[in-house]
This record gives C-alpha cells, structure tokens and sequence, in this order.
C-alpha cells in the first residue's frame, strides 16, 4: 500500500489511465515549467523514466525471449532473477 505523503506539485492535475498491458500518466497544471532547452528535457525525461519503472518494476512480467514491441521491435529480456531484485528492492545488476 502506498503512503500518504505531502503534496510536492499544489495544483498539479494527475490523470492515470491503468489497463491491461498498458500505463498512462498526465499532469497538467500552472505550476509545471517546461524545460528550457533539449538538454534539460533529456534529463527531465530520463528522472520521469527511472521513476516510473521504479514503481512499475513490482508488476512486470519477464519477457519471453523473441518476444516483439507493440511497434514491432525488439523486446529486452530481462532475467526472472531482476524483476524479484526489484520486487525486493534488492538489485543484483542494472535496470535501465
């Protein structure tokens, strides 16, 4: 269960979408900056990531090896023994 915490972003709109196979989160509001230069958006884009795989890393499913994308490419493998690294907060390698 998730912890009560204080609100960081006042105003701030979250729209979470959660259905099968896919997760979709959008904030609006007056108090988000957008990032002033391709630089600072790679950075903002790479703590959003890491953050929400952060959560996510609890309920993923290894992927079978072959396996596609949705759009067609290929799909990582990620060994069974890292999604329970994980789950249990204990990291035996990296998780990009």
């Amino acid at each position: 269960m998730a912890r009560k915490t204080p609100c960081l972003t006042p105003g701030g709109v979250y729209s979470i979408h959660i259905g099968y196979g896919i997760v979709s989160i959008t904030v609006t509001g007056n108090g988000l900056l957008t990032p002033g230069d391709e630089a600072e958006a790679r950075v903002l884009e790479d703590l959003l990531h890491n953050a929400v795989e952060t959560v996510l890393c609890g309920y993923w499913v290894p992927t079978p090896v072959g396996a596609t994308a949705p759009d067609g490419g290929p799909v990582q493998d990620i060994a069974a023994a890292d999604v329970v690294a994980c789950r249990t907060g204990v990291a035996n390698g990296t998780l990009d």
